[in-house]
């Protein structure tokens, strides 16, 4: 096993990736929706307006309520690995209130 495959196993948020511009850019979401049948799970990722901006040279359509920012589907096993990972930074982050409280 090479040191780069040791690291990804012993740290799996660890990856050698190729990122764009475009893939690095962080946008605020206000709501997720979700749809889902036996294989995946569908995620949409929106701004609501008048948070979002609308996109340069776009207007937004009457009565819409925001910007689909962004879709995923996703595996079962995906989603399942997903909710571990938020469980363990739920975790993390009770526990790290919880010791600038001073053990409340």
């Amino acid at each position: 096993m090479s040191g780069q495959e040791k690291n990804i196993q012993q740290n799996p948020e660890w990856l050698p990736l190729i990122a764009d511009q475009q893939a690095m850019h962080i946008e605020f979401i206000d709501l997720v929706q979700s749809s889902a049948n036996p294989e995946i799970v569908v995620l949409n990722f929106i701004q609501r307006f008048p948070e979002s901006t609308p996109l340069p040279g776009h207007q937004p359509q009457e009565g819409a309520i925001g910007r689909l920012v962004a879709r995923f589907a996703f595996t079962w096993p995906h989603i399942e690995r997903i909710r571990d990972l938020l469980d363990r930074l739920l975790t993390q982050r009770e526990n790290s209130q919880i010791a600038s409280e001073g053990g409340k």
